[in-house]
């Protein structure tokens, strides 16, 4: 089953996707942050501890100008 997280931001802290404590774990397949006006992307904003499992994810409509390497 698919695991679908839709989010709408203006902008978006480095430690947005870090799962805190014991009992706190992130399963996400599917991340949709389209239409959002995001100018940039934090490094480290998406850990492999949280998007292991990330197949898809969706940047359109914002306005990006590069992604953190």
């Amino acid at each position: 089953m698919a695991k679908i997280l839709l989010l709408l931001f203006r902008s978006i802290q480095r430690n947005a996707f870090v799962a805190e404590g014991v009992q706190a774990k992130f399963e996400i397949d599917m991340l949709n942050l389209s239409h959002n006006m995001l100018t940039h992307l934090p490094e480290g904003l998406f850990p492999n501890t949280t998007f292991g499992r990330l197949q898809w994810l969706d940047l359109s409509n914002n306005q990006l100008v590069e992604l953190p390497t």
